[in-house]
């Protein structure tokens, strides 16, 4: 793919869905908001060197949302500067964030998408530490169409396309290893027949393309995906499962073929909730858990609901990776009115094809649990450990968090969120850099500027 060509191809395809969508304007509801947050850190650079920190953070917040038969749109993005008043980290601004654009060209039949996503995330799993100098920041856009062709009363042919860039941009901290040039682009097609068993259950099959070509690889990678699949939706369960084959190609190379596997389940009981998933595949390793959900709908998938301890990418690695992922939630309002709690439990095994020194595995872990102590005032408290082992070396890294945070919505407009905790992290792949105790304290104010609606229904 031709690199400026591929990006003037998605900004047009951008534009022209906001061209779209303009006219005529519907209801559209969105706010502005001012927010300003303090942390003070026994051990700013955690790196076991007890360097005191005082983080000083200011931003705004943008939110937008549509919601009608031609359009669904969803837009959350947050713009802040930091302050570092030791200088453990490098003041820098950051902006974080995603939107959805899904329109309907012919109701039911034909939509397209359009999305983007922004994050500052770790390039290495094994080297950086969660400090702002160490982090990379992440950009994805992802455009395509979706389509629906009717069969039979019962059966209903499913097409869809996309094509995806993801950028990088390089930490501050020239120390970490990380590649040259790992922006990524990719194109992806499937092909879905589903069959209607009856008003609730579902059997589907289909076939999936995806060609990935990173800047700094001469090769492009190829997946091929085949699978059935099986769902049934009843009033409190809903459970899916879909198998097939995961095959890899990169030309010069021997072809990588593995087992694929994807299975949900979710059950409400009065006041519980839970849900498990469990898949395995093959994809490319600057894609990560951002392509791990693999349904029928074409969307950017929200990685922050897969789980705890999860990683969005490994970005010095490159190649495919072979991602087996399992993941437990239980929420829960049974104990008392006025509290909540609830659990969560991930495992994450990341086998890289051309990398095996890099093969790790992260399990992890969280209790939560909050209490309204008022209208207005409520208690959080959660805490967490995660574990990530390096197969090759034998080597693990150790975290755990816990913390204790009393919310005040003040006004309708003004919430204030104060507390502190406790993190640890023991560090064998570097002892005596990647080791430390971190205690911290903060206090954050968020106030809503703007609350309106734009337009009429």
């Amino acid at each position: 793919m031709n690199k400026l060509l591929s990006r003037s191809i998605i900004a047009t395809i951008f534009s022209g869905c906001l061209a779209a969508l303009a006219p005529p304007i519907s209801a559209m509801d969105y706010s502005v908001s001012l927010s300003a947050d303090n942390q003070y850190d026994t051990d700013g650079g955690l790196n076991g060197r007890d360097q005191e920190e005082l983080e000083s953070s200011i931003g705004l917040g943008l939110n937008i949302s549509q919601d009608n038969q031609r359009l669904d749109f969803t837009g959350n993005y947050s713009l802040n500067y930091l302050n570092f008043d030791n200088n453990t980290s490098s003041d820098r601004s950051q902006i974080t964030g995603n939107s959805d654009f899904v329109l309907s060209v012919i109701e039911q039949r034909f939509d397209w998408l359009a999305a983007h996503n922004i994050t500052e995330t770790s390039p290495s799993r094994r080297e950086a530490n969660n400090t702002a100098d160490d982090q990379e920041r992440r950009q994805q856009l992802t455009t395509g169409p979706f389509v629906t062709l009717p069969i039979t009363g019962v059966d209903q042919l499913i097409l869809s396309a996309e094509y995806s860039e993801i950028f990088f941009s390089k930490p501050k901290n020239t120390n970490l290893q990380t590649a040259e040039n790992d922006d990524t682009q990719s194109l992806l097609g499937s092909i879905n027949w589903e069959h209607a068993l009856s008003e609730i259950t579902d059997i589907t099959a289909g076939y999936q393309y995806q060609e990935s070509e990173r800047d700094d690889r001469e090769q492009n990678l190829e997946f091929h995906r085949y699978f059935i699949g099986f769902s049934r939706s009843l009033r409190n369960l809903n459970y899916s499962l879909s198998v097939g084959s995961n095959t890899s190609e990169q030309e010069g190379q021997s072809s990588n073929r593995g087992l694929f596997y994807q299975a949900d389940i979710s059950k409400q009981s009065g006041a519980n909730t839970f849900s498990a998933s469990a898949s395995r595949q093959l994809t490319e390793s600057s894609l990560g858990l951002n392509s791990l959900r693999f349904d029928s709908e074409l969307r950017t998938p929200d990685t922050s609901q897969l789980g705890a301890g999860q990683t969005l990418d490994n970005s010095t690695i490159d190649g495919a990776v072979e991602i087996t992922f399992l993941s437990m939630d239980y929420t829960s309002t049974a104990l008392c009115k006025l509290c909540s709690y609830g659990a969560e439990l991930s495992y994450v095994d990341s086998d890289y094809e051309n990398e095996a020194s890099e093969d790790d595995v992260v399990n992890a872990a969280r209790l939560f649990f909050n209490y309204r102590l008022s209208t207005r005032l409520t208690a959080e408290f959660q805490t967490g450990i995660e574990k990530t082992e390096f197969l090759t070396t034998d080597q693990t890294d150790d975290r755990s968090d816990t913390s204790l945070y009393f919310s005040w919505n003040a006004s309708p407009r003004l919430n204030i969120r104060a507390g502190g905790g406790y993190a640890q992290e023991d560090s064998e792949t570097d002892p005596s850099n990647g080791s430390y105790d971190n205690y911290y304290a903060s206090i954050s104010f968020d106030y809503q500027l703007i609350t309106s609606r734009l337009g009429k229904n």
